[in-house]
């Protein structure tokens, strides 16, 4: 039977700021269900922490102790943008058509800083900063037909969707 024992203390402190910015539009025209809706967001944050963890480790097996610090101080900033556009038209009581556009966007910047045993010197040759973005556009276009008060709807449609994604040690 062998003994293993964990010990972890961690300390540190959060800091964030996030806003959110919003802005939706409706437009109804003289024809009875027709309407245009755009709805956009855009979310930005910062984020930053920083902690210090005393890690104490005992394995029987190899009789060995390890005790060491490690802290590590992480930073990043974030930007999300989604745009919806959405297009109703009746073209009779019972045929309808509708379109729309997504915008899904997000940048993310990240710097990781890690130092064992309380020093502060790292390897340089190792990037600790990384950068990503994202792109996704979606086009639709649906028909849909509905026949008799209550028995049923008929729907034909398309969607193309696109994505881009990059990611970057810097």
């Amino acid at each position: 039977m062998s003994m293993r024992s964990l010990d972890q203390i961690t300390n540190g402190n959060d800091n964030g700021q996030f806003h959110t910015f919003s802005l939706n539009y409706q437009k109804k025209f003289n024809k009875p269900d027709q309407e245009l809706m755009i709805d956009a967001n855009w979310n930005l944050g910062r984020f930053n922490r920083e902690s210090t963890q005393k890690i104490d480790y005992f394995n029987d097996i190899f009789d060995n102790e390890f005790e060491f610090d490690k802290k590590d101080v992480t930073a990043s900033r974030n930007n999300r943008a989604v745009v919806n556009i959405n297009y109703s038209h009746p073209f009779t009581e019972n045929l309808r058509m509708e379109t729309g556009y997504n915008l899904n966007y997000s940048r993310r910047n990240s710097a990781y800083d890690y130092f064992w045993n309380g020093q502060s010197s790292r390897d340089d040759s190792i990037s600790y900063e990384f950068e990503s973005e994202e792109f996704i556009h979606a086009l639709y276009a649906t028909f849909g037909y509905t026949y008799g008060k209550w028995s049923g709807l008929a729907v034909c449609g398309i969607n193309f969707q696109h994505m881009s994604f990059q990611t970057l040690t810097i």
